[in-house]
């Protein structure tokens, strides 16, 4: 309901003479009064124009309201009341009878009211009641003045006093048509604005006459003087009385209207926030109607200020509840209704309560502006004290609907200076037999972990949590139960109240007389959990004043049988946020706030096995995280809250990482808070915290594992100011330096990743430059240098990289300081600079040689290669790396593996030579080879590669090869023999191309050099093809899958004749001695066909000799006994490949060959071999005859 903002309590305009010149100067000809048979030209001189008559006026007041909608008044009249009361000043100047009587002026409102309700009604039915309800309020707001003025200037007034006093029941007889126009259209569903105008204009007219009496009344006499007075007129004692009572009850009847008004507002509420936001005062004629109605409370009985006024609101909140109202007074019951139709009368009249008293007024009404008349609605507590105790008696109230009331009562409390703890105790009765509900609300079923001690929160979330509950200009969340609620209006009540020991120990004493043992059993979990909030709030208010009796009482709910783990950790939460409280307030922690806290921790660390291990570990590890950040103090006990459980963690090897980086995170910021107090001494009261780190987590570090990333980071980083922290200690802690660098250095257990990222993190700091670490470990240059070299191999590499600056400044400037002097600095590189790790690392293989190039002197180069090798032997971590990630299927474990095969590679093919000696044994290559491709389990011919393993040496298996190819196998035995192993256990596990989309590397070893590829074709013909096979294997049919791609991929005349002089005899043994069903007959066919496409190649004498002399060979080998076999090659070459070389080995040849075992078995000419002989020539023919 919408009304529109007027101010109908608006005063005569104090510009009112300045209007009456305005009338005076100006003509107005289209004002017409017909009905008074006279016409209005202009005021000049009203006198001439108006009569003096009474009746007169009175019917120039009715011809006014009848005329003044027509469209020529339209012209003159504003949409303004004062306009009226101008108009009205005029009529009225002139009527001496009205200006000299009192008396006559009420006569006068006696006969036209009713004539002013007949031209409202009609003229509402044309839709202009707003010019009717101006005209009506300008009339009411001039009699009201002019009474005003009368009984102000009367030297005498007592008599007009008793005379409007008699008069008023005639008056409220005749306004009441008016009255009931407004009254009818309550109870109509819209509200017709300008009837509500009139409605409340004519009940305003009267109360504020009423108003007026009684402040003069209180001004010119007192209450007994004016009794006797008007008993010596009347010789009735009792007319007052009366009247008082008949104002009272009209006053009542008003409010009434007024609260039914209002319920229509309160019906329209249909979100739960509505009811903060949307008024029951909707227009401001109604919020000043309030304002009058209080004043005229205070008017009646100005001893009792607003007990009237109070008396009677509750008398309407009554009526909502339909209580029977035994001080209501007789005369008043017959108007007064039963009961007010309410769904929620609670919710209604805390609502309304709320938003009354939050009420402002801003009138131009003198009649408010007095400073007595600004006071707000005062409420003494007594009218919110009865709701409250009201509500709390009905127990089928709903979560949302009481959530919904203590807003609004703590919206209530919070606009007062005072409160009544009877209200607290009320609310505090309610809640302590419901502590084991779960308040949930309907709107959000899932919120009934509202309350401080929510399991996700840490002790800072809830301390937080608690400052914000209480805080004053805090605004309510609409997820908060009422229980919420309740703590903090309990908050903010004992905040204001906190130096008053009385007031604190009634309530304390009303809620600690709750907490029996008895009681205590029977809570829930859900139960504890809310009185460990109200003892959260009572501590942080109170501190260790109260820590005993609470400790008391959270002493018995632990000793509690059958305790779950979850009810442990909210004691446990709640002690906790109790240190955090006494850190904030600087107050030092002592052994009865930590005994409870420490037994719980070890006990849960000494069961890794229960069900919440990790949830309380969190929980402790975070609050005293908190605590530290919130110390600028380290003097208040809190190395207390260190001790022997942080080894227990560390020896627990299933804490999740993310209780591990807490934990780090933790450590590092206490060497943070201790960097202050810097140089600490061991017995000084800073050094029990560092010795209680050096004590309780360096003995129990664990190095060895497989660490997750972010916890790598975390654990690196407290290593590194650990480090940094012993170091600037000198001499006091130059054994734990030592220990911590050799644990974490020097070890070769330790794992990879933590080495390399701790020794990054720890270069990194800018305060190590002023230290030498050579000092503890002499050959620490070697290790950071291998750490780089890990860096490069496993992990990313960055611009301007710190471990990488470190290398280059020192160990290869080293280098070529001690072996390469002579070297001119354009040959100074810094490979950190480049984009990529392989780039990098090959630019630093460079600078190697290029310093190994430059040494002239045996000695010096024998020592150089010596430091070398020390430089590189990373072999064993490599391993390790590669069973960490070897069955990692996930792009990174993939990535990890084919940069350790690929790096290894590349450092065997740049710095092979420096690696590997001759005949020496153990060398660095040598550890290379054996750990990472020829381990004894690769040997079997059952071990499987992983799809990492097998994806890298695809990639890289072609370097490898290479670079053991540069060593000169021909002439090292140890070279060859690692090729062979590489390829007959690697080539037939990595050939299979359909299974791996990236691309054999190994085909890239060819078409280089002629030496090396008949080196390598002979080795991998000699390895997979055997002589009389009559069944092939699997490699066999690999091998010639790899031979068939190598012939594609390479087709140029120089590689296809080295291939063939590799070969072929071998090929042409396997097809002679195969089965025919064999798979690979198909194969070697498919590559002879291939090696002869080009016709080139037939041509080439070498190819063409070698190809004779494998045929002859053969033909020595297999006429005597598979000369079947041999006649099917010879056709398939015929056909297939090389005509005219098998038919000059017919002509040259093959006959004496024939013959040959002809006379070997001592008879003439064997059929069978002629027989073949001759279906060859055949053959012959017709392929020369084709040719032809």
């Amino acid at each position: 309901m919408d009304f529109e903002d007027e101010d109908i309590f608006m005063d005569i305009d104090p510009k009112i003479l300045s209007e009456k010149d305005r009338w005076n100067k100006h003509d107005h000809d289209d004002l017409h009064l017909e009905n008074v048979g006279m016409t209005v030209k202009g005021f000049e001189c009203p006198s001439k124009h108006i009569s003096k008559d009474l009746q007169v006026c009175a019917n120039s007041l009715i011809g006014f309201v009848n005329n003044v909608l027509s469209p020529a008044s339209c012209a003159v009249l504003n949409d303004d009341s004062n306009d009226y009361v101008l108009l009205f000043d005029f009529l009225f100047e002139k009527s001496t009878a009205l200006s000299n009587n009192i008396y006559e002026l009420f006569n006068f409102t006696f006969t036209n009211i009713y004539q002013l309700e007949s031209s409202l009604n009609s003229q509402d039915k044309c839709g202009n009641s707003k010019k009717i309800n101006q005209s009506i309020l300008g009339f009411f707001k001039y009699m009201l003045s002019y009474v005003d003025n009368y009984l102000k200037c009367d030297p005498n007034p007592q008599e007009s006093i008793v005379i409007i006093w008699n008069n008023f029941n005639q008056l409220k007889s005749s306004l009441k048509p008016l009255s009931l126009i407004g009254s009818t259209t309550l109870s109509k569903q819209s509200l017709c604005h300008q009837q509500f105008h009139v409605y409340f204009n004519v009940h305003l007219y009267y109360l504020l006459t009423c108003y007026k009496l009684l402040s003069v009344q209180n001004e010119k006499m007192n209450s007994t003087q004016f009794t006797q007075y008007v008993s010596e007129i009347h010789s009735d004692r009792e007319t007052i009385n009366v009247d008082a009572n008949s104002l009272r009850n009209d006053i009542l009847l008003v409010m009434i209207q007024l609260t039914e008004l209002s319920l229509k507002c309160f019906n329209k509420i249909s979100q739960p926030e509505d009811v903060y936001h949307l008024s029951p005062f909707k227009c401001d004629c109604v919020t000043q109607f309030w304002f009058i109605l209080k004043l005229i409370c205070q008017k009646m009985d100005p001893h009792k200020s607003n007990e009237l006024f109070w008396k009677n609101l509750d008398i309407v909140f009554g009526l909502l509840e339909n209580e029977h109202q035994e001080d209501i007074g007789e005369d008043s019951k017959t108007d007064v209704p039963m009961y007010i139709t309410c769904s929620k009368p609670y919710l209604y009249s805390i609502w309304f309560l709320k938003h009354l008293l939050s009420l402002n007024i801003n009138s131009n009404d003198e009649l408010i502006q007095s400073p007595e008349n600004l006071e707000k609605f005062i409420d003494n507590f007594d009218c919110t004290e009865k709701i409250t105790k009201k509500l709390t008696n009905v127990d089928n109230i709903s979560e949302n609907e009481l959530r919904t009331i203590l807003t609004l009562l703590d919206g209530i409390i919070s606009l007062k200076e005072t409160c009544k703890p009877d209200i607290i105790t009320t609310l505090w009765e309610y809640f302590q037999k419901r502590l084991n509900s779960n308040f949930v609300l309907k709107s959000t079923p899932f919120a009934y972990t509202l309350s401080c001690l929510n399991n996700n929160r840490s002790a800072l979330e809830v301390l937080t949590h608690v400052e914000q509950l209480i805080s004053f200009v805090r605004k309510p969340k609409s997820e908060e139960n009422s229980y919420t609620l309740f703590l903090r209006i309990l908050g903010m009540y004992l905040m204001k109240y906190n130096h008053e020991q009385r007031l604190w120990n009634q309530i304390k004493g009303r809620m600690y007389s709750k907490f029996s043992q008895s009681k205590l059993s029977t809570l829930t979990e859900q139960g504890i959990q809310h009185v460990s909030n109200l003892f959260i709030l009572l501590f942080y208010i109170k501190g260790n004043q109260e820590l005993v009796k609470i400790q008391t009482f959270l002493n018995i709910i632990l000793t509690m049988k059958d305790i779950s783990p979850t009810t442990r950790e909210i004691v446990l939460r709640t002690n906790l946020t109790f240190i955090l409280i006494n850190i904030r307030n600087n107050v030092s922690l002592d052994a009865r706030l930590l005994s409870p806290i420490m037994n719980i921790l070890n006990e849960n660390c000494d069961h890794p096995n229960k069900s919440n291990y990790e949830q309380v570990i969190k929980l402790y590890l975070l609050t005293v995280n908190d605590v530290f950040k919130e110390s600028e103090d380290l003097t208040l006990g809190q190395n207390l809250l260190l001790g022997h459980w942080m080894s227990k963690i560390l020896s627990n090897t299933k804490v999740s990482s993310n209780v591990m980086n807490i934990f780090y995170n933790l450590l590092s910021l206490v060497l943070s808070k201790l960097r202050q107090y810097q140089p600490i001494e061991r017995d000084s009261q800073m050094g029990m915290y560092f010795s209680c780190i050096l004590e309780h987590v360096l003995p129990h570090l664990r190095t060895d594992f497989n660490f997750n990333i972010d916890t790598m980071e975390t654990m690196t980083e407290f290593l590194s100011e650990l480090t940094l922290f012993t170091l600037s200690g000198g001499v006091n802690y130059k054994s734990e330096t030592f220990q911590i660098l050799n644990m974490l250095i020097v070890n070769t257990n330790v794992n990879f990743e933590l080495k390399m990222n701790y020794v990054k993190c720890l270069i990194s700091n800018e305060d190590m430059h002023s230290f030498s670490l050579t000092t503890f470990i002499p050959n620490i240059e070697i290790i950071i240098t291998q750490c780089y070299l890990l860096s490069l191999i496993v992990s990313e590499h960055t611009i301007n990289d710190s471990m990488g600056k470190y290398v280059e400044a020192h160990c290869l400037q080293r280098f070529r300081q001690n072996y390469a002097a002579s070297l001119s600095s354009q040959y100074v590189q810094e490979q950190v600079l480049n984009s990529s790790n392989e780039e990098t690392l090959k630019q630093f293989l460079r600078d190697i040689n290029l310093i190994n190039a430059s040494i002239t002197g045996t000695e010096a180069r024998t020592q150089f290669h010596n430091e070398v090798n020390s430089l590189f032997s990373i072999e064993d971590t490599l391993k390790h790396v590669v069973v960490t990630y070897d069955k990692n299927n996930s792009a990174t474990g993939k990535t990890i593996i084919t940069n350790v095969f690929t790096c290894v590679a590349i450092i065997v093919d740049y710095i092979g030579g420096i690696l590997y000696k001759k005949s020496k044994p153990n060398t660095q290559l040598q550890c290379y080879i054996d750990t990472l491709l020829l381990q004894f389990q690769v040997r079997n011919i059952d071990f499987k590669l992983s799809g990492n393993t097998t994806h890298a040496l695809r990639v890289s298996f072609h370097i490898y090869v290479n670079a053991l190819i540069k060593l000169e196998p021909v002439h090292d035995n140890y070279i060859a023999r690692v090729i062979k192993e590489l390829i007959q256990i690697y080539l037939p596990r990595l050939i299979n191309k359909i299974q791996y989309e990236t691309p054999f590397s190994f085909n890239r070893s060819f078409n280089e050099v002629e030496s090396k590829d008949m080196f390598l074709l002979d080795m991998i013909i000699n390895l997979f093809l055997r002589k009389k096979c009559k069944v092939s294997d699997k490699n066999s049919q690999e091998c010639l899958v790899f031979l068939h791609e190598l012939l594609n991929e390479y087709n140029n005349v120089d590689f296809v004749s080295r291939f063939i002089k590799t070969s072929l005899d071998m090929l042409l043994n396997n097809l002679i001695s195969l089965n025919e069903v064999d798979v690979c007959r198909n194969k070697i066919k498919t590559i002879l066909t291939k090696c002869f496409t080009n016709p080139t190649v037939q041509t080439i004498p070498a190819v063409k000799n070698h190809v004779l002399i494998v045929l002859t060979k053969l033909s020595n080998e297999n006429l005597a006994f598979s000369f079947g076999q041999y006649f099917q090659v010879l056709n398939f070459l015929l056909h297939s490949c090389c005509p005219g070389i098998v038919t000059e080995f017919r002509k040259n040849i093959l006959i004496q060959k024939i013959k040959t075992v002809e006379m070997k078995r001592g008879v003439g000419e064997d059929k069978v071999l002629r027989n073949l002989m001759e279906q060859l020539d055949r053959n012959i023919k017709k392929v020369l005859l084709v040719r032809s």
